[in-house]
């Protein structure tokens, strides 16, 4: 497993799950959405390229349709190959569960709006990461120092903070 967000994954959820066990009880609602909301973060962020992954025609250029299956639809091994070397085992494996076979299903021939919509949902998630990582790259903030003399000669330093240009260009696209 990705090493990173799977301790993530795991202090989380550990934090949750024990407020309840000193308590001798059965996790509340909350605490199970809570629990959701970790594994489905988890998912965002190791899933967070799959989308390149996906072929909108077939190798005979023709779409791809629910007969010739997600094999023929998603490059399984340029994503594997993507990966870090320590992940290559877990993405191999999970790539071939049902799990991941379903959710590829869904996502190219959704039969109901609930496919439609939790894909989406799953898809805008892992859009607003990448923004937010994004924002991260091109926010980083500048100092600049200016040296001031006052009227007795007297200095006077002043630092401003100045956000660099193309910080802006993107949080614009918000």
């Amino acid at each position: 497993m990705p090493e990173k967000y799977s301790k993530k994954l795991a202090k989380n959820v550990k934090e949750i799950i024990s407020k309840s066990r000193k308590k001798k009880q059965p996790l509340t609602n909350e605490e199970i959405e809570k629990v959701r909301m970790e594994f489905f973060n988890f998912f965002v962020n190791i899933f967070r390229d799959y989308n390149k992954f996906i072929m909108t025609l077939t190798k005979e250029g023709k779409l791809p349709k629910p007969a010739d299956g997600v094999q023929a639809c998603f490059d399984y091994e340029r994503y594997r190959n993507d990966t870090d070397n320590d992940q290559k085992p877990f993405f191999k494996q999970f790539l071939g569960m049902q799990m991941f076979t379903r959710f590829l299903e869904r996502k190219l021939w959704a039969s109901k709006n609930e496919d439609v919509i939790d894909v989406y949902l799953f898809d805008e998630h892992i859009r607003m990461k990448n923004l937010r990582i994004q924002r991260k790259i091109y926010q980083s903030v500048s100092y600049i120092e200016i040296i001031i003399f006052n009227r007795n000669l007297n200095l006077i330093s002043l630092t401003i903070r100045v956000k660099v240009s193309i910080q802006h260009s993107i949080v614009t696209h918000w």
